[in-house]
């Protein structure tokens, strides 16, 4: 009998000992995919395709996190075929991928970077989460094994997100900019998206938190706002292949 009572305590003191490496999988369900209107045949089949549950992990390690997605394979639709000579084809296709996510957060920084890419140019984000209001309330539920407990968060924007973390875990941390709660998050949901977590571990090492790259130039605030101007400008010019024969 002494001997179980010893077996318990250890297995509940193990417990509510703090992660210090941690494996998080989710996925990730975007809503506003279903409800898209007035679109192709072709973007139809994309947003088909990326409206399925998308796969993201979490690693956190010593105060350090690093979130990433494994997106899916990109659907290329050909739209124009010009044939210039005997050597050269212009081709002119619609491309619909899922962007990479990777979303860094040090220990000794109160904000995040996102990495952003645009046809070859790579470069970070970096912001603060901002909330309009934090409202804890008394509601609990039950996600992989862990009492979970609900906030709900209003964007500066207005927009409402509910988030469930878990004091089990008392880390602060979890999916994309939802790092400011007593424990780690396990699920998030708002009008537009849903991310909940499918599989909670310690298989996390200091090499899965990887570290943004210090060639990379850091926007933030204005300066960000004037590269994403800038970007968006580009965009409107598609993008044409020449396949050589």
């Amino acid at each position: 009998m002494l001997q179980n009572i010893k077996i318990t305590l250890l297995v509940f003191i193990t417990s509510i000992m703090p992660a210090q490496h941690l494996k998080v999988e989710y996925e990730n369900i975007n809503k506003s995919f279903a409800s898209a209107k007035d679109v192709s045949e072709s973007e139809k089949k994309a947003l088909d395709e990326f409206g399925k549950p998308q796969k993201e992990i979490l690693f956190y390690a010593n105060g350090n996190s690093f979130y990433t997605n494994l997106p899916p394979k990109a659907i290329v639709n050909q739209k124009e075929k010009v044939k210039i000579d005997d050597k050269v084809t212009k081709v002119a296709s619609e491309v619909f991928i899922v962007a990479k996510t990777k979303i860094y957060h040090n220990k000794d920084k109160e904000g995040l970077y996102q990495y952003k890419e645009f046809r070859g140019d790579e470069f970070y984000h970096y912001a603060k989460p901002k909330y309009k209001s934090i409202d804890y309330k008394e509601e609990t539920e039950m996600i992989q094994s862990f009492l979970c407990k609900l906030v709900e968060v209003t964007f500066e924007s207005g927009q409402l997100v509910k988030v469930w973390y878990t004091e089990d875990v008392p880390v602060s941390t979890g999916p994309y900019a939802y790092i400011d709660f007593p424990g780690l998050v396990l699920k998030v949901e708002s009008d537009n998206f849903l991310i909940y977590a499918t599989k909670v571990s310690n298989e996390a090492t200091e090499k899965d938190v990887e570290k943004i790259n210090p060639n990379f130039t850091v926007y933030e605030g204005a300066d960000y706002s004037k590269k994403m101007q800038e970007v968006n400008e580009q965009a409107k010019t598609p993008l044409k292949r020449e396949i050589r024969l």
